[in-house]
């Protein structure tokens, strides 16, 4: 994953504030859908939906993986479960918040920590797998109580 290089809330605090293994974190930097690849999603991008939203758009664009992970909102000061797309050439697209937020731009206010990805041709077949519901999407919930992802959440608050 692309390291990212601007000025970062420390990992462990966003680990502390949604219980997650500051260990399996990894800060990413997130770009800015072109305006061909907007067109082609608008019509599809949903709040409260960045799961979907994110394979739906790395179906319309070309993406290679969906990337679910933490979000910091800096003008909130909170983290909250996000999921976003990873492009072939390692980049990174956040089609929610791009498309819902009128102000977004993602190296000011936005900062991004992946923790679990998964290929888009065989997302479906892991969200089955994991979720043991067939062409559900896989969220928060579904890694937590899975067997092979639940080491993501071990968990000791940093002191």
């Amino acid at each position: 994953m692309k390291e990212a290089t601007s000025n970062q809330v420390d990992p462990k605090a966003v680990a502390d504030m949604l219980i997650i293994s500051p260990e399996h974190l990894c800060s990413v930097e997130v770009g800015l859908l072109d305006s061909h690849q907007l067109r082609l999603v608008e019509d599809s991008v949903h709040p409260g939906q960045c799961y979907n939203n994110a394979l739906m758009t790395a179906l319309a664009v070309g993406g290679d993986k969906v990337v679910l992970g933490a979000t910091f909102i800096d003008r909130f000061g909170l983290a909250v479960e996000h999921a976003w797309l990873q492009m072939p050439d390692g980049s990174y697209f956040d089609p929610t918040y791009q498309l819902l937020d009128d102000t977004y731009r993602p190296e000011r206010d936005y900062q991004y920590f992946a923790l679990w990805s998964v290929d888009v041709d065989d997302y479906l077949d892991a969200g089955e797998r994991l979720r043991g519901v067939a062409n559900m999407a896989i969220d928060f919930l579904a890694l937590r109580t899975a067997p092979e992802t639940r080491h993501l959440f071990e968990y000791r608050r940093s002191a």
